[in-house]
């Protein structure tokens, strides 16, 4: 969480943060203007992202990305003009981007979001979007195995990845040891009793509001595509009618590969077989349904949903103000439905502190 010790907000930045100023605060958008954001990937997902934390007003933005800019990014990325098929996808979204709000700091840069964090540069939030399928997974954990090595560079960094594919939406949350204020609403306390006049038998209604502060420790990525379930499973938390359909689908993907695009349900469901098998569950859990949510053309209404929510969380997790939902996030399009958890359930749970 970024750290904020003193108020440095401007008149001409209070005029133009008017409701989010009434919204969390001064201190709250105070973080925000101290946070530094890393963006892997100008895909369609990531341009929804940053546009709303850079109308939020963070401090800076940082754009990494060196493919280059194809006919369908520029159908489907509302940050990329059309005239700039052919560039890098980074620098070609720099304009807009930069138009959203001249007092972000915007920069881009024509490298592999895949290297290491560039040098010279501290983040505070890092976040990858890409499709999910098994080179992307992998890259996930490579850029997880970087960023934890890059103490100096991204101490105790947000790390956030997310994808879009079809109608099917992730997102992993990984932000550490993470300290935040929850609201707990507690019934008003009993008044004292009155040494003048008849004495009250009922307590007084109504409730009142408290604030506390938390943590919530976050699982490694490794350890939560590591699960397994079974029907014989020990422990009620991993049992076959706790897991998300969502975590089920990315089981699936994970283990095609770009040879196997475009997807198609018949090709998910054989890939499901051995999935289910080898993750000890009834093979009927998932649909048909569930397999056409991964297949198709992207949906600019997953984009503009699953990053809106993404989003959220990442302002959330700056100002430190508002009790976290979960570190997966899975979204289906089709049935227009969200779904949060904790995964693996056992390994968090917010934790009071003493302030």
């Amino acid at each position: 969480m970024v750290n904020s010790t003193e108020v440095c907000i401007s008149e001409e930045e209070a005029a133009l943060y008017d409701r989010q100023l009434r919204l969390w605060g001064v201190e709250a958008q105070n973080r925000l203007k101290r946070s530094r954001i890393l963006l892997l990937g100008m895909t369609p997902l990531a341009a929804e992202l940053a546009k709303n934390l850079v109308l939020v007003g963070i401090q800076s933005l940082t754009v990494v990305d060196d493919v280059l800019t194809s006919e369908e990014d520029a159908s489907c990325n509302f940050l990329i003009p059309r005239e700039a098929v052919g560039k890098p996808r980074s620098t070609s979204a720099l304009s807009r981007i930069q138009a959203l709000n001249p007092m972000v700091r915007v920069s881009a840069l024509s490298a592999d979001c895949n290297n290491p964090i560039p040098e010279g540069h501290t983040y505070d939030v890092v976040i990858l979007t890409s499709s999910c399928l098994e080179s992307d997974i992998a890259n996930w954990i490579a850029i997880k195995n970087n960023l934890r090595k890059s103490t100096e560079q991204v101490p105790g960094a947000h790390l956030v990845l997310a994808s879009a594919m079809a109608f099917f939406g992730v997102a992993f949350l990984d932000l550490g040891s993470h300290e935040f204020m929850a609201e707990e609403v507690l019934p008003k306390k009993r008044p004292a009793p009155s040494a003048i006049g008849p004495k009250k038998s009922q307590a007084a209604p109504g409730t009142e509001s408290t604030f506390v502060k938390k943590v919530a420790r976050y699982s490694d990525l490794q350890d939560c595509l590591d699960i397994t379930w079974s029907s014989t499973s020990t422990c009620p938390s991993l049992s076959p009618k706790s897991i998300p359909k969502g975590f089920l689908l990315l089981e699936v993907l994970r283990r095609c590969t770009i040879a196997d695009l475009p997807l198609n349900v018949e090709f998910l469901k054989s890939v499901w077989t051995s999935v289910s098998a080898a993750l000890g569950v009834d093979s009927g859990f998932l649909s048909d349904e569930e397999f056409a949510c991964c297949c198709g053309a992207p949906s600019p209404s997953v984009n503009a949903v699953l990053g809106g929510v993404v989003a959220q969380e990442i302002v959330r997790a700056i100002t430190g103000k508002g009790a976290p939902y979960g570190n997966w996030y899975f979204f289906n399009g089709l049935q227009c439905s969200m779904t949060v958890e904790w995964l693996p359930k056992e390994d968090i749970c917010p934790t009071t502190i003493s302030v």
